[in-house]
């Protein structure tokens, strides 16, 4: 009996295992897509193949594939590890709609759940193997498109009731995790789905549009950066959101290119704008602000450390993509709730610090989910959906607000500031009006006084020249007193002395000895000079009524010095003294002149 449960066992476990090997060696059904639905879901046929080395062939694949090769790419999504370097996903799809040939594999979008960005992209097919439909992605340079292909979506034409294969191959960006949920659709559903989808973004890029306006208009109203910092900021992270979602792109997209830099740019408009709405006006070491220029410092060696090794691409992803949107909004709220705890912090730090604590926790909720969705311990929705751009919403509402109230804080502060600047400057004019009229007061006294003084001194100045003419008037008097004078004197002694000097000539004319005639010639000179005398007294009185005149006649200068020299002889001999008269040789005798002024200098 044992043996024969023995065997039994022995049959039933080789029968499970025959069953086991067969079930792995034969492919999955092909996905079917019958005439009355319009899309389908090709998960359930979907196998996964990975390329770690990216060495793998399409034919390669295919044949794995048709041994029964690969894994289930899952249940909901498709969830790339951020570690994967390359993957395969292949299925077989059999078109039972006669009337309809073209469909779209639509890999979904943002708002379906669908998050990452790939590398490289390429799609085959078995219909001809050695050659791609498509090959495309954010580092290929020679890309190979589809007529038709739009971002995450290829047309594919399928015959009628022919089983196909295709093959999608993805290179994920290195570092960051892939998730997406393909369906294949008729062209009619995508276009809807397409324009239902297209509506959303057109309403976030209005809402974005009209943000940043609203924005520029505070901008030029309160000349504050911070609604610059904040468009700055809202352009990069709506980039950042119409990108990260870029499995296959439309076109060349040169943010999906530089998207390290994009996230490095929001990251440090955020650290800016910490700058000005916690730590603006206050010393530069106050609170941690410091930290801020580190902060940015290694922001930008992060993410530009994949540019300078390709080792480190992967890490730079990892660290910008995904730890940076946890640690950006950790930093920040750690800074805001430390000024907090100050005594006087300031007003908008509160809504500020529960902005970044909304975004931080919207983002360890979104890393949480894609790693449950990785495990198989998530839907969907809850890992895909993206729960860092609905936190992401009431973060960019808490930032509006905190500072809406530190520019008009601001604006208040300024208006206070302006007022008393105003108030200050009209004390000083009125100080300055006061003090000058207070000098214009001591100028008019000092003018006034002055006027005192000069009118003062013009009148005594009056009466000095009064006094002055009054002495003129005087003096003349007295000097026209003189002149009447001395010319009644003169004409008085001339009469007599005219008498005299006629007699002297008459005497001369009679017989004398010659002692009698030198003594005659000597009374007569004496006349002669006491006439000249009256003559000069006659001429000084003409000189001061300025009508004095000079003779002009010829006369001899020997003769004119013998008659000085007679006429001082008398005076001599009183005195003993020996007159003599000597007269240079060369000297002219006859002159022409006024001998009585000469006689007057000499004498």
């Amino acid at each position: 009996m044992g043996r024969i449960l023995g065997g039994l066992a022995v049959f039933v476990g080789l029968g499970t295992f025959a069953l086991t090997g067969w079930a792995q060696s034969a492919p999955p059904a092909p996905l079917l897509l019958p005439a009355q639905s319009s899309v389908a879901s090709p998960l359930s046929s979907f196998r996964l193949f990975d390329d770690p080395q990216k060495n793998l062939s399409f034919r390669q694949v295919l044949l794995q594939y048709k041994s029964g090769g690969g894994k289930a790419a899952g249940n909901k999504t498709i969830s790339i590890s951020p570690s994967s370097s390359a993957v395969w996903l292949v299925f077989a799809v059999q078109n039972r709609a006669p009337a309809n040939d073209r469909w779209m594999l639509d890999l979904g979008q943002r708002a379906e759940g669908t998050s990452g960005i790939s590398d490289r992209m390429a799609l085959f097919s078995d219909a001809n193997a050695d050659q791609a439909l498509v090959i495309d992605g954010r580092t290929v340079k020679n890309k190979l498109q589809m007529q038709g292909q739009e971002k995450n979506a290829i047309p594919l034409t399928l015959g009628t009731d022919q089983p196909q294969i295709f093959a999608l191959y993805i290179e994920p960006m290195a570092g960051v995790p892939l998730v997406f949920a393909p369906q294949i659709e008729d062209l009619s559903h995508y276009k809807d789905s397409r324009d239902k989808t297209a509506s959303q973004n057109n309403a976030l890029f209005s809402g974005a549009a009209l943000l940043s306006g609203i924005l520029l208009l505070f901008l030029l109203r309160y000349k504050n950066p911070i609604p610059g910092i904040l468009i700055l900021y809202i352009v990069a992270q709506f980039l950042i959101y119409t990108t990260t979602d870029e499995i296959l792109p439309q076109g060349n997209n040169t943010a999906a290119v530089y998207i390290d830099m994009l996230a490095a740019l929001a990251a440090l408009t955020g650290l800016w704008l910490t700058r000005q709405i916690l730590f603006s006006g206050r010393d530069a070491v106050d609170g941690g602000s410091w930290l801020l220029p580190l902060a940015g410092a290694a922001v930008v060696m992060v993410a530009t450390g994949g540019l300078w090794t390709e080792s480190a691409v992967g890490m730079s992803h990892v660290l910008v993509l995904r730890l940076l949107p946890i640690a950006l909004p950790a930093f920040i709220s750690v800074l805001g709730v430390v000024t907090l705890l100050k005594r006087e912090a300031p007003s908008q730090a509160l809504a500020y610090t529960l902005a970044w604590l909304v975004l931080l926790a919207g983002g360890l909720m979104t890393e949480a989910g894609i790693g449950f969705s990785s495990l198989g311990l998530a839907d969907f929705g809850f890992a895909g959906l993206g729960l860092y751009w609905l936190c992401f919403i009431p973060h960019m509402f808490l930032l509006l607000l905190s500072s809406v109230f530190f520019m008009m804080g601001g604006e208040h502060r300024r208006r206070k500031r302006q007022a008393e600047i105003a108030q200050k400057h009209m004390e000083e004019l009125e100080f300055r009006k006061t003090r000058e009229l207070a000098d214009q007061a001591r100028l008019l006294s000092v003018l006034q006084r002055e006027k005192e003084l000069v009118a003062d001194l013009r009148s005594r100045e009056a009466a000095r020249v009064q006094v002055l003419q009054q002495a003129k008037e005087i003096s003349d008097n007295a000097n026209k007193a003189k002149s009447d004078f001395l010319a009644v004197i003169s004409h008085e002694i001339r009469t007599p002395m005219t008498g005299i000097m006629g007699m002297i000539r008459l005497m001369l004319d009679t017989p004398l000895d010659a002692k009698q005639k030198e003594w005659a010639k000597t009374i007569q000179y004496a006349g002669d000079a006491l006439l000249a005398l009256l003559n000069d007294l006659l001429d000084f009185s003409k000189v001061e009524e300025g009508r004095m005149e000079l003779e002009d006649i010829n006369f001899d200068l020997g003769r004119l010095v013998e008659s000085m020299i007679l006429l001082m002889s008398g005076r001599a001999d009183e005195k003993k003294i020996s007159l003599k008269a000597e007269i240079a040789p060369g000297t002219p005798l006859l002159l022409k002149g006024d001998p009585t002024r000469l006689r007057q200098i000499l004498l």
